[in-house]
């Protein structure tokens, strides 16, 4: 059986001690699972690499580098890291060219862990949720995005089913919205106010601030796209 494939992106974050501890932890969990063939990727996509350093090595430090510090940008020069420089004028944001940059990799993910990008500026915030479903859609890969108390899970024709088990626990607001349009939502499990075969539309706002009731949710779609926003208590 084929193992899953994992890439971590890592991007802009307002970070603190607990959040650079849980990524860190993480990817090295994933590092020591992980066989030759299907060892994870870790892509720093400019200062998200303070999440990680000095820590974790990147694999990749991606961007225009506007924003690490100088310190660290010259510590990994001298690493094993693969640097990729970008000019700041460009049409693409860092976080989009590390999705390239991990889509085009010899072995491709099947799963793009996303550390930070939720915390900064509005519009950079939707551009990397919505950037992030994009690429999920168009290259059949399960993303999902997480910062120090709010993760984002994105279901499509894909991707249908949804489990989260981490770090969730009753009281917690859990979000739905269509990525587009609409959704349909087949059955919910583990849900205050639960779904099934219902229609969530752009236009209504009935998904939006639902509430954990155990401490498993589980979600199934049968059409369209789903935002779904964890926000832990």
């Amino acid at each position: 059986m084929i193992g899953i494939m994992k890439c971590f992106i890592l991007i802009s974050s307002k970070q603190n001690a607990g959040f650079r501890k849980t990524v860190t932890a993480s990817i090295a969990a994933a590092r020591r699972e992980g066989r030759r063939n299907r060892k994870p990727i870790v892509i720093c996509a400019d200062s998200g690499i303070h999440l990680i350093y000095p820590e974790i090595a990147a694999d990749y430090l991606i961007g225009d580098f506007d924003s690490i510090k100088p310190q660290i940008l010259k510590q990994a020069q001298r690493s094993a890291a693969e640097i990729i420089k970008y000019p700041a004028e460009k049409d693409f944001t860092d976080f989009h060219l590390a999705l390239e940059l991990a889509v085009s990799a010899k072995r491709r993910p099947s799963e793009i862990i996303v550390y930070g990008g939720l915390s900064g500026r509005l519009d950079q915030t939707l551009a990397n949720i919505f950037t992030a479903a994009c690429f999920s859609i168009e290259y059949k890969i399960n993303i999902s995005l997480h910062e120090t108390r709010t993760s984002v899970y994105l279901l499509n024709r894909h991707f249908k089913t949804l489990e989260i088990t981490e770090n969730i626990k009753p009281g917690d607001t859990v979000s739905l919205r269509p990525l587009f349009r609409r959704v349909k939502v087949k059955s919910s499990s583990g849900l205050k106010y639960p779904l099934k075969n219902d229609i969530l539309r752009s236009v209504d706002t009935r998904g939006v601030s639902n509430e954990a009731s155990e401490r498993k949710i589980s979600l199934e779609i049968t059409s369209g796209e789903l935002i779904a926003v964890h926000i832990r208590r």
